[in-house]
């Protein structure tokens, strides 16, 4: 089933609604009263509303990156056309796949830097991953850690196997030796394994440990914990431990460079990109800090992050100096 395309429909939404409206009535064929689109584009409110939704759509035509490309056939498949459907019902499905795009757009630049790969012989290695590249380093007894951008790790392998993680995120994928257990020290924890693939993540006041095969216990701060594969433990400071499940597809999202959030408030969404980026986000006031985000978001560019955060949510960004953006409260 179609839908009409009528001036009466379109008074009652916004210009962003109606210019939704108007893409997918022009990729589908609907029926349209003539002569009804170039009247609707004269009113500069909508011809905003059509530009801005062209210039997202667009991107995705030109993009080279395979995660634009799928996000856009999702975007495509997106408008339900079947006889249970009502006009609001689609002209809502066809709003938030724009809105998709237009985040996608912005914030899933070209793909980072392939991994820098290190092979270690010696124990006491400090490792640092700097000048935005990832570095994959085959560890002393085969074991590998992958370390994301501006992430520091301490690697002592002359007595038992250990790791510190100083800052950042690291991807250890383990070989299995039950007499010599692996673990990795981070925030006041220590993250025990046998053979395992497992991510630590470590920010300012947050710890995470994400384990997506094995099992891995996390000690410290007067509990122990045991993590099952597709498990997830976050430490916050003043607030409880809590243990919850992974996303689907995950540990592939780790290795893409890319961060998923459900509803997250924007001081936890940037504690995350901070711990992967050299360029620091910062949040001093508490109603920029409250306010919510979803979507699945490139680890690596916080600028292209804070510029469309501006477009979506009541914040300005601020350029502090070449190593800090601050992303203010709008008025």
């Amino acid at each position: 089933m179609t839908v009409r395309v009528t001036r009466a429909l379109l008074r009652g939404l916004s210009p962003t609604d109606a210019a939704a409206l108007w893409k997918v009535q022009q990729d589908s064929g609907a029926p349209v009263e003539a002569g009804l689109f170039a009247s609707w584009l004269e009113d500069d409110a909508n011809a905003a509303a059509w530009g801005k939704l062209e210039d997202a759509w667009s991107a995705f035509d030109a993009a080279d990156d395979a995660v634009f490309e799928d996000l856009r056939a999702a975007a495509l498949a997106a408008g339900p056309w079947n006889a249970t459907t009502t006009p609001w019902r689609w002209v809502a499905g066809a709003a938030a796949a724009v809105a998709v795009i237009g985040g996608a757009a912005l914030l899933l630049p070209r793909p980072a830097k392939p991994p820098v790969v290190a092979d270690m012989r010696d124990a006491g290695d400090i490792l640092v991953a700097s000048g935005g590249a990832v570095k994959a380093i085959v560890l002393p007894d085969g074991s590998r850690m992958t370390l994301d951008v501006d992430s520091r790790a301490r690697v002592a392998f002359g007595n038992g196997r250990r790791v510190s993680l100083d800052r950042g995120r690291a991807l250890f994928d383990v070989r299995h030796d039950s007499a010599h257990p692996f673990s990795v020290a981070a925030r006041g924890r220590t993250i025990i394994d046998v053979g395992t693939r497992f991510e630590v993540g470590v920010a300012p006041s947050s710890l995470r440990v994400a384990l997506f095969e094995g099992g891995v216990r996390i000690e410290g701060g007067g509990s122990a914990t045991v993590l099952r594969p597709g498990q997830a433990f976050v430490a916050n400071a003043g607030k409880p431990d809590r243990v919850s499940l992974l996303a689907p597809g995950a540990e592939a999202l780790w290795r893409q460079g890319l961060a998923e959030f459900d509803n997250a408030t924007l001081a936890e969404a940037i504690e995350q990109l901070n711990a992967s980026s050299e360029v620091k986000l910062v949040i001093v006031d508490p109603r920029v800090a409250a306010l919510r985000v979803s979507g699945r978001f490139r680890l690596h560019d916080p600028l292209r992050f804070a510029t469309t955060v501006a477009e979506i949510l009541p914040v300005r960004v601020v350029r502090i100096d070449p190593a800090r953006i601050e992303l203010r409260y709008r008025r």
